[in-house]
């Protein structure tokens, strides 16, 4: 009897989690400190360096006092054979040169930035930029997906490459961005 139980609750946990798995992407909005004028519209990820995969998260940020607004890509700490140490903090090698693209499904816009980043909770690590005008003017806000491709610090190593589905409704991120975008026109 406990057998079957047990199988019984393996199989609900993997149900649930192809379930899980095949829900459409959504924007969560969420306001990180309460009382501030900061807003985040998070966007769920995947990643890819070399054989190694991973869950990657797209975050917007905007202050509603000071619209310009931020990207953030969040990954794992440790990805098999690549390294994020090298980009760690203002002296990064991503400041060096760009070493981060943007791009826009259906677009031959590529936007290169320099990038570096921070250990975070979580086992996490954060690269952050600021996207161009001409970036904020091209990228469609549904139905399309954008490919952040991040070159390796050692030669030999794959790209880091992260693949964000933008759902087909962006009113909440909309909404959450509202003061960046209008800045951005």
């Amino acid at each position: 009897m406990k057998r079957i139980t047990v199988m019984s609750a393996v199989c609900l946990l993997c149900v649930s989690g192809l379930a899980a798995a095949d829900e459409p992407a959504r924007w969560v909005v969420t306001d990180p400190v309460v009382g501030s004028p900061l807003r985040r519209a998070s966007l769920a990820g995947t990643g890819k360096a070399g054989k190694a995969e991973f869950p990657a998260t797209l975050q917007l940020t905007c202050r509603a006092d000071q619209p310009v607004m931020h990207l953030q890509l969040e990954i794992p700490d440790t990805i098999p054979g690549w390294d994020v140490k090298p980009f760690e903090g203002p002296t990064g090698i991503g400041q060096r040169r760009s070493m981060l693209s943007v791009l826009i499904k259906g677009s031959r816009y590529v936007a290169n930035h320099r990038v570096s980043g921070w250990y975070s909770d979580g086992g996490k690590f954060n690269f952050a930029w600021t996207p161009d005008q001409a970036f904020l003017e091209r990228v469609p806000v549904t139905g399309t997906h954008l490919l952040v491709k991040i070159e390796p610090f050692k030669r030999r190593s794959p790209v880091l490459e992260t693949r964000f589905d933008f759902p087909g409704d962006a009113t909440a991120m909309l909404e959450a961005m509202s003061a960046c975008r209008a800045e951005a026109k």
